[in-house]
Parts: C-alpha cells; structure tokens; sequence
C-alpha cells in the first residue's frame, strides 16, 4: 500500500520516567490538522496518575495556551488526539476532536500524581496538509 505524501511524521519518542515530560516546541506550521497519539504502556506507584495536555504557543508573546488536557490516567490508556479547524468538535472514548487552528508551535506536556515508580509511554505527533 502506499503512504500519504500528504501525512508526515512531525514528532516521536518514547518515555520510560514519571518525572514529568516536555516535548519542546514542534514546528506544525506547515500543516493543518494533527494526530496527536499518546499512549501510555506501562504506570505503577502508589496511586500513581500522569495528565496530558496539548499546548499552543502564541507567537506574538511566547506563552503557551492549553488546547486539551487528558484526565488522569491510573491504568494502561491511550489518548488519540486530532486537532484541526475542520474537526467536528467530539470525545468519543479515547479519541478527542478539537476544532482549532494548530498555530505555529505547539508542545506536548505530561503530568504525573501521586507517586509514579514505574511509567512507559510513547509520544507521536503527525500532521496533515
């Protein structure tokens, strides 16, 4: 099958600390809409959570404006994110619409609670023209 020219892989890793993650600033201006795929594989403490948010830098003042934030998640989950200004705004399980403009930049942020000992997540972000 062929890949979509239009579809590129703008941001990936994998995470294996609860101590807290940033992804930095992701160019996204180039594109439309985004997938957003945050998966968490792996969580384990004492009452242990991790939240995610999605954040949109403004570019005139450099300060960072949320677009989403995830619950808290204590298990295993994934978050399946789609940002875009011709979304149909909807949460339907673990996919969430959000009818926007992604912007110039935006960043991924992750939040644990409680006392997470054990965590592993990946992180991946592709754009669509």
């Amino acid at each position: 099958m062929a890949r979509n020219p239009w579809n590129k892989q703008l941001y990936s890793t994998t995470l294996a600390t609860g101590a807290g993650y940033s992804s930095g600033d992701i160019d996204v201006s180039l594109y439309k809409n985004l997938a957003i795929d945050l998966d968490i594989t792996a969580i384990t403490g004492a009452t242990p959570t991790w939240t995610w948010a999605v954040q949109r830098k403004d570019p005139a003042s450099g300060k960072y404006f949320t677009l989403w934030t995830s619950a808290a998640h204590a298990a295993a989950s994934t978050d399946d994110v789609d940002l875009g200004p011709d979304m149909q705004a909807a949460v339907a399980g673990n996919l969430i619409r959000i009818n926007s403009l992604p912007g110039v930049t935006i960043k991924v942020i992750g939040t644990p609670g409680g006392t997470v000992s054990t965590f592993a997540a990946t992180v991946s972000v592709i754009g669509a023209y």
